[in-house]
This record gives C-alpha cells, structure tokens and sequence, in this order.
C-alpha cells in the first residue's frame, strides 16, 4: 500500500480495500498503491485539529503531507453511479446499505 516511504514516517489502516487512514508522523511524501480509482482525501493535522478541504485523487499516486507536522488523512473509493446504473442496481438498495456522516 505505502510505497517508497522512509523508516517510521507513515503507518495505514485500512478498512477493506477502499477505506485508509494514513498517519504521517512529521510530514512526508509516499506513493499510494492501493484499488485502481478515483478517491476521497480529507486531510487534519493532529496538533490543531485543523481539516483541509476535501479533495479527489487517483490510485495509485503520490500523496503529500500540507506541512511537515502531524497529519492524519482519510481516504475513501469514490462510488460511480453510472456503473452501478450500468449493471441495474438499484439505488434503493444503495441508499439503504450506506451511513452517511458530515464532518
């Protein structure tokens, strides 16, 4: 998953094979090779608490810490619609089967 990174720099957790959380323990650079897509990132830095805006990336890639402090970064598989409408799944079930969370 965490290609290229120096010794003790970031640690990941995933949940499955489209949620990570990767915390970088003094900034950094690392190259995500994780599921082939289009992800959610949402960086905090852990001293303030400070969330960046949410932004897209693509896997696998190059992920970057804002700064060289402590950062946390949650990424998440973004779900395409037009595949699912493509194989007739319907989105009632889609819809019953997510828990949706606003930060």
């Amino acid at each position: 998953m965490l290609l290229e990174r120096e010794e003790n720099e970031a640690f990941c957790l995933a949940a499955g094979d489209e949620e990570y959380t990767i915390y970088f323990t003094g900034g950094g650079e690392v190259i995500l090779n994780g599921r082939p897509g289009e992800y959610e990132v949402r960086w905090m830095q852990i001293r303030s608490s400070h969330r960046g805006e949410p932004a897209i990336m693509e896997f696998p890639g190059m992920l970057t810490t804002p700064s060289k402090d402590q950062w946390t970064v949650f990424l998440k598989k973004i779900l395409n619609l037009l595949f699912l409408q493509y194989h007739k799944c319907p989105i009632k079930y889609l819809l019953s089967n997510f828990t949706f969370m606003f930060i």
